[in-house]
């Protein structure tokens, strides 16, 4: 089972004081992150989103995450992703092991939008999904 947790403290930290309905929010970097995910496996991931000061209230935000193993993601697969602790500015995104053994070895890529109350999105998390074969380890 992979269970990956990772506390992205750094991820707001060039903008202090971040209202996510002010113009800052649009210079946000993306964070890039890889996983390797075995067929079979449970996949768990949970971040925070911070300023240098706190967590970033996310109260009236959404979350979306799509993978595909192209750039063309009108053809991409929906990533369960969550906001789970609105006030403490935390996401988890997960696929149960049914999922990732359903999943063809392979890369894919896979991006994760913040959709703010006023509507804007903004990318915060992006990257690579490794699947293996999880039962020739």
């Amino acid at each position: 089972m992979t269970d990956l947790t990772l506390q992205l403290d750094d991820s707001i930290a060039l903008i202090d004081n971040v209202n996510l309905s002010g113009s800052l929010l649009e210079y946000l970097l993306p964070i890039y992150q890889v996983f390797d995910i075995g067929q079979g496996e449970t996949f768990l991931y949970t971040f925070l989103l911070k300023n240098l000061d706190n967590s970033l209230n996310l109260t009236g935000c959404s979350i979306s995450t799509k993978y595909a193993m192209t750039h063309l993601y009108d053809i991409a697969n929906v990533l369960p992703t969550v906001i789970s602790n609105h006030i403490g500015g935390e996401i988890t995104m997960t696929l149960d092991n049914t999922t990732t053994s359903l999943l063809k070895v392979g890369r894919y890529i896979y991006s994760t939008f913040l959709i703010t109350p006023t509507g804007k999105r903004v990318k915060i998390l992006g990257g690579i999904l490794n699947i293996f074969d999880g039962h020739n380890q």
